[in-house]
């Protein structure tokens, strides 16, 4: 579904990630760790297109068959799309930090998101009555507060509210290629609960996700099928769930 041949990523002519190969199949469920600074927020940023980030070698290819109205099945490089491009597609990453956005109403921020990503896909853009109703269901479903649509504007939310205004943009939108970097930190017990329930949605649909988390004891309840280490900007080892429990007792002093 997604894959990285070879990648060298630069920022300011500083090398950030060397060599990196990674393939994400459809339906799969991918693990990344790593101590703080190996570069694990650089590859999730990479693969949205962050246009601090340039890639100097390698590539990133997709199968065109498995995201929206992609135009072209011959043309597998995803690199000279743009971030709001590959988001159209179908690729969402939630940020570890959300940003503010000043002045901006959460329900018009999120009608706009939605219909803007509808007329991409020939699909039918909704009036705001009918998408009030939709909201509404889907954060009624996965047990959010509507509170959060009534905030004058996103920069009056808290971290934790931020990060579940995210979500409900992710199960708005049904993307096919999700990055979820660091999203359970900062939040509480009962909304980690909900993160899980939501993973395990998402997995139920068919969605190839991509978790970024230092938090071990919650990885241990998700079905992973790969889990990758970085160190300093390089994929020092593959393998399995197996590799959590490792990594519990002994810490990353063995890859670093």
């Amino acid at each position: 579904m997604l894959k990285l041949t070879n990648l060298d990523v630069y920022c300011k002519n500083q090398l950030l990630l060397k060599e990196i190969n990674l393939e994400f199949i459809k339906a799969s469920t991918y693990l990344i760790l790593g101590s703080n600074g190996s570069g694990k927020s650089t590859l999730a940023k990479t693969i949205i297109g962050y246009p601090a980030y340039q890639i100097k070698r390698g590539r990133i290819q997709i199968d065109p068959l498995n995201y929206y109205n992609y135009k072209s099945t011959e043309d597998t490089s995803l690199e000279k799309y743009s971030l709001s491009q590959r988001a159209k597609l179908g690729i969402f990453l939630c940020f570890q930090n959300p940003v503010d956005l000043v002045g901006v109403a959460p329900f018009n921020f999120l009608k706009t998101i939605f219909n803007t990503h509808q007329l991409y896909r020939g699909l039918p853009q909704m009036g705001s009555k009918e998408f009030l109703e939709y909201v509404k269901s889907t954060i009624k479903r996965f047990k959010f507060s509507d509170n959060i649509l009534s905030r004058s504007s996103l920069e009056s939310m808290s971290g934790g509210e931020k990060k579940k205004f995210e979500l409900i943009q992710l199960l708005l939108l049904e993307p096919k290629f999700v990055i979820l970097d660091e999203v359970d930190s900062g939040i509480d017990v009962d909304s980690l609960k909900n993160l899980l329930k939501i993973i395990t949605y998402l997995q139920s649909k068919k969605v190839t996700l991509l978790i970024i988390s230092h938090n071990l004891d919650f990885l241990q309840k998700i079905n992973i099928d790969q889990v990758a280490i970085l160190s300093n900007g390089q994929v020092v080892k593959i393998g399995n769930q197996a590799l959590i429990e490792d990594i519990k007792h002994s810490g990353f002093a063995a890859y670093d």
